[in-house]
């Protein structure tokens, strides 16, 4: 019943830091170009000083928020996959986390650096996931268990 409760937990967490990247998603981008906002604001001066003052800040957490904007994407692949194998559609599994390197590439040196054993589990778990979508005939039990493992230390790496 608990690793049930962790992983309704886990999925409604994935879920919440998905819906906020989304919101967050144009404001990071318009903040990039701010001649882009001005012209486009009513208020443009008022945005075009606020962006101004933040333009250090925004450039410096840029990095942070691309970082936030992968593990999210990591926590959305882990969970696309495992819809996919609960259902027993292993094709689409496979499909699903073979998207799970274009996120895990542009943070995994970062958690390498930071937290090498949770760099390994990670490293672990997507071998194992990978190796397993492969078999003629995919362990689900397997699948799932290790999904849920891998979705632990994403949420692991992902601490400051």
């Amino acid at each position: 019943m608990m690793p049930m409760q962790r992983s309704i937990l886990l999925g409604t967490l994935a879920f919440l830091v998905l819906a906020g990247c989304s919101a967050k998603q144009p404001t990071a981008e318009s903040s990039s170009s701010p001649n882009a906002v001005a012209s486009s604001s009513p208020a443009s001066s008022t945005t075009t000083k606020m962006d101004e003052k933040s333009t250090t800040k925004s450039t410096a957490g840029a990095g942070a928020e691309d970082a936030q904007a992968n593990f999210a994407g990591l926590h959305s692949v882990v969970k696309q996959t495992q819809a996919a194998v609960k259902t027993g559609d292993f094709a689409q599994a496979k499909t699903e986390f073979a998207k799970f390197e274009e996120f895990w590439s542009k943070v995994e040196d970062g958690v390498k650096a930071k937290a090498s054993k949770t760099y390994d589990a990670i490293e672990e778990s997507s071998d194992g996931i990978n190796g397993e979508l492969k078999a003629a005939k995919p362990d689900k039990a397997k699948l799932d268990s290790t999904l849920k493992t891998l979705d632990q230390a994403v949420t692991t790496a992902e601490k400051p």
